[in-house]
């Protein structure tokens, strides 16, 4: 595929990050952006794609928080200013986290619950991905408009990748060491890991944020905000396949490898949509409230985990049935989340908290 490198001209991408705004304008991408429950952009959203696969139906009810002993929560650890992302490595027990506003990573030892190593990285980063085989951490930095790399047993930056505009959602394929990270100006650079270096630019919809990869189908899934899709990308080729229409300014996406199935967070509709990766079609979508952020799926418990900005809960929704079957509270808006399967630990970081809250399920 022939790459294409553009200019930072998108035209916004979602974030319930209110500083990711002067994020944006430092990096020299214009858009529009706003927080949950915040006022409505002035710009129009595109309109959907002509023949969308996959409608949504929004289930009216809106499920009550209720406790669920499954998820319960252990510890609460202080970490840097504006935690955003977090990334688990289970083979070395180690928890990352970035840390919005000191642009700084937090290394978490997960036996004993502490951080052990703050690294510096560029300016604001968001997102955060782990290749347990390489025992690289990967972190999206909009500000700095880079790709920091940092070595998990020296914990320190071992590298920087140019070549993004302003990297945000950020996902690792680790069987064949290629990295996926959304940008601003409407694309996904894909990085080589061996590398670290750039090797392709696929342009998707607008205001791309989650991305998420299947090692399995070599599909890599892009919740793009402002076209209300999520783009399928084939990475054997590096080119779009499919787009699915989802809800409101898609944010999060999460893969469940096991059994083929793609969960995205709609922010402003307060729902998940359920997909099926085998058709690319739209399930089910549920009600989850309080603008829906991260999710992540536990093929240990086959369970779901969504973060609720505005409700502070983290919601638990059984794979097989679709149901939410409880919540568990967590710290003042939740954003990103992650899964030790060893452990059976979540790891939440709360932005307004400056804190991760650790569940037990």
């Amino acid at each position: 595929m022939t790459r294409s490198r553009g200019t930072c001209r998108a035209s916004a991408a979602l974030t319930t990050v209110g500083a990711l705004l002067a994020l944006a304008s430092l990096a020299g991408c214009s858009g529009t952006a706003q927080r949950p429950g915040g006022a409505a952009p002035t710009a129009t959203a595109p309109p959907m794609p002509a023949t969308p696969i996959g409608t949504t139906t929004p289930t009216p009810t809106l499920p009550a928080p209720t406790p669920n002993p499954s998820a319960t929560l252990v510890a609460t650890i202080q970490v840097g200013a504006q935690p955003t992302g977090v990334a688990v490595n289970p083979q070395t027990n180690r928890i990352y986290v970035a840390n919005h506003e000191t642009s700084t990573v937090s290394v978490i030892a997960g036996d004993s619950l502490a951080v052990v190593a703050t690294v510096p990285v560029g300016f604001g980063p968001v997102g955060l991905a782990v290749n347990s085989q390489t025992n690289r951490v990967y972190v999206s930095s909009g500000g700095g408009q880079y790709v920091s790399v940092i070595g998990g047993s020296r914990n320190r930056v071992v590298a920087k990748i140019l070549g993004t505009c302003c990297p945000f959602g950020i996902a690792v394929n680790p069987r064949t060491n290629r990295i996926y990270v959304t940008d601003f100006n409407d694309t996904v650079s894909v990085i080589d890991g061996s590398r670290n270096a750039v090797v392709d630019t696929i342009h998707v919809g607008n205001g791309p944020a989650g991305v998420a990869v299947n090692p399995t189908t070599k599909r890599v899934y892009v919740a793009c905000s402002r076209s209300n899709s999520v783009a399928v990308l084939d990475a054997t080729r590096d080119r779009v396949i499919a787009t699915i229409g989802v809800g409101k300014e898609p944010y999060g996406v999460a893969v469940d490898a096991a059994r083929n199935g793609v969960y995205v967070t709609n922010n402003q509709d307060g729902t998940l949509t359920v997909v099926r990766g085998a058709s690319n079609a739209v399930l089910t979508t549920l009600a989850v409230g309080g603008h829906p952020h991260s999710v992540a799926v536990s093929q240990t418990t086959r369970r779901i985990y969504v973060t609720s900005w505005d409700r502070n809960i983290v919601s638990v929704i059984e794979a097989s049935s679709n149901a939410t079957v409880g919540t568990a509270s967590v710290g003042v808006h939740p954003e990103g989340l992650d899964i030790d399967p060893i452990t059976k630990r979540i790891y939440v970081a709360n932005f307004f908290d400056n804190s991760i809250s650790v569940l037990q399920v």
